[in-house]
């Protein structure tokens, strides 16, 4: 059974951006540790996340529901690779927090986002297949992830490795342009009904 080409970007899209998770997740820990040596700012990190993700919740869902999910897949997608890779530049720690938040908030409009898109670019007959495999490339990126992140940083330094995380994120928008628009397919869709 041929997968359409646009579950391959999907897909490949999604999976960078979530290794790019992984590799920025402890990229961020050693620079944060490294810039203050202080365990209650590494921990602060893990608090800033689910505080800002509370607070966007109120309102992210009214406007994705307005707005057209795969332009705004792809424009936060951009928004956290440019913030991602402004934090190697910054040398104070309260300017990376805002960093964090901001990418943060953008990963809110980017969750919701990418299931939709998911829910309308897999056909029915192929959602568990694609399921599957999504989930897979998921558990890999959570060991792949913080491996490879520690290698960037044995060899180079947390920027590198934030600098990379960034660059994925920018693949994943790059490969998310060449999904269909949204619109043709609800109206094909509907033209089968």
């Amino acid at each position: 059974m041929k997968w359409p080409k646009h579950y391959v970007y999907l897909l490949t899209g999604l999976g960078v951006s979530q290794l790019g998770n992984w590799i920025y997740l402890i990229a961020l820990n050693v620079m944060i540790w490294n810039l203050t040596h202080s365990p209650a700012a590494v921990a602060g990190l893990y608090i800033i996340g689910p505080l800002v993700r509370i607070i966007c919740n109120f309102f992210v869902g009214s406007y994705i529901d307005r707005w057209d999910k795969k332009k705004t897949v792809i424009t936060t997608d951009l928004i956290r690779g440019f913030f991602v890779c402004l934090m190697p530049f910054v040398d104070q720690f309260w300017l990376i927090y805002a960093l964090v938040g901001a990418t943060n908030i953008a990963s809110t409009f980017f969750g919701p986002s990418s299931t939709y898109l998911i829910t309308v670019h897999v056909q029915d007959e192929h959602k568990q297949r694609f399921n599957a495999l999504h989930s897979t490339l998921n558990s890999g990126s959570f060991m792949i992830g913080p491996a490879l992140a520690g290698v960037i940083l044995a060899i180079f330094n947390p920027g590198m490795a934030m600098w990379l995380n960034g660059v994925t994120f920018f693949l994943c928008a790059i490969l998310l342009t060449f999904l269909p628009n949204e619109a043709n397919l609800l109206h094909s869709s509907c033209s089968k009904i």
